[in-house]
């Protein structure tokens, strides 16, 4: 059964008269303070049958700064550009999970018909978004989901246990082709990754369990990033992994923007402490357009970077339509989550997510 948009409760919200003029998501990191502010136009029936006025949804995004959360933003522009009849704002907290609190409550009284969530902390966020509902706001959150159903509509989600053991599996068979010999605890991996929250760290927590998908695997290392100083703080610890472990083979990634920051401090050392790039590996969680690319440039070794794990391939979209109550319910788990498949990408299938990642 199809549910369809516009079944906004009775509540009374705010008019909100003013359009706030679009600021487009490629210009990465808005200010901390207020965001990105972003005002999209676009039709659906849903805002005709509702007096003549537009549907109004609200993006609150955790952070822009990567690849991944500017796609994500720019295809849920893209959606509502089609509609003219719905109106986006987009604000964004720069991995501020205080910031993307006050950002949902400025939606809410700003008087959206529905608020989509990428959180930083979705804990952090369930007050905010029990308000939302019960303004009779439709609440949407994608990625991490938090304990409390009870404090959004739908959420779309995908298991981090099962990204972070997609990581595993794709560097255990990347060790065992070109590590065939080799003895048991000898292949040296390290950890770029980010336990500031319990989902992050259930994703983070697989990749220190390497030892078990591959017995010749070895974690010596393992980093846990700041997300507020997050390019910054890779850079460092890549730094320190290569010093620390020239032989380094493998390095398990939370997110692609990691695995490229990765990939750059390799090649920038690779002479001065004599690596062997052939013998490196890089594997990651999300796509980029750039970490497409540096995939496909580990065919001839000109990039360390050989698997990586996503989901999500048409975040922006799936994010639109659930806001605006186009979602097929049957697949719900739990009357609550759409659960999104797990896919991994190496360079003998990529041609195949072309069109999902590079648009």
């Amino acid at each position: 059964m199809k549910k369809h948009f516009w079944k906004k409760a009775a509540a009374t919200v705010l008019a909100f008269g003013m359009t706030l003029s679009m600021a487009a998501c490629s210009g990465g990191s808005s200010s901390s303070s207020s965001a990105v502010a972003s005002t999209s136009d676009s039709t659906s029936a849903t805002a005709e049958a509702s007096n003549g006025k537009k549907y109004r949804i609200g993006l609150s995004m955790g952070t822009s700064n990567t690849e991944f959360c500017m796609k994500l933003m720019q295809e849920v522009q893209n959606a509502c550009d089609e509609n003219p009849d719905v109106e986006l704002t987009t604000l964004s907290a720069d991995g501020d999970s205080n910031t993307q609190v006050m950002n949902i409550d400025n939606l809410v009284t700003m008087g959206v018909d529905a608020i989509c969530i990428y959180p930083n902390d979705p804990e952090v966020c369930v007050d905010s978004m029990k308000k939302a509902r019960d303004a009779g706001i439709y609440v949407v959150i994608i990625d991490q989901i938090p304990d409390d159903r009870d404090s959004f509509d739908v959420g779309i989600s995908v298991s981090m246990h099962d990204l972070g053991q997609g990581v595993d599996e794709m560097t255990s068979d990347w060790i065992d082709a070109t590590f065939p010999d080799a003895a048991d605890g000898s292949v040296q991996c390290g950890v770029l990754g980010v336990w500031s929250t319990e989902q992050f760290a259930e994703r983070c927590d697989v990749f220190n369990e390497m030892a078990d998908y591959n017995s010749k695997a070895v974690v010596v290392e393992s980093y846990d990033t700041n997300v507020t100083n997050f390019a910054t703080e890779t850079a460092q610890n890549v730094e320190l992994l290569l010093q620390k472990h020239p032989d380094i083979n493998a390095i398990l990634c939370f997110t692609d923007t990691q695995a490229c920051i990765a990939e750059e401090t390799i090649e920038k050392n690779k002479d001065v402490l004599n690596l062997d790039t052939s013998k490196i590996g890089i594997f990651t969680v999300d796509h980029s357009s750039t970490s497409y690319e540096l995939l496909g440039k580990s065919a001839d070794n000109e990039s360390c970077l050989r698997g990586i794990v996503t989901t999500n391939l048409d975040a922006g979209k799936l994010l639109y339509s659930c806001a605006m109550q186009e979602y097929d319910t049957a697949d719900l788990v739990d009357g609550k989550i759409l659960y999104q498949p797990i896919e991994k990408i190496d360079v003998n299938n990529m041609d195949e997510y072309a069109k999902y990642i590079l648009g």
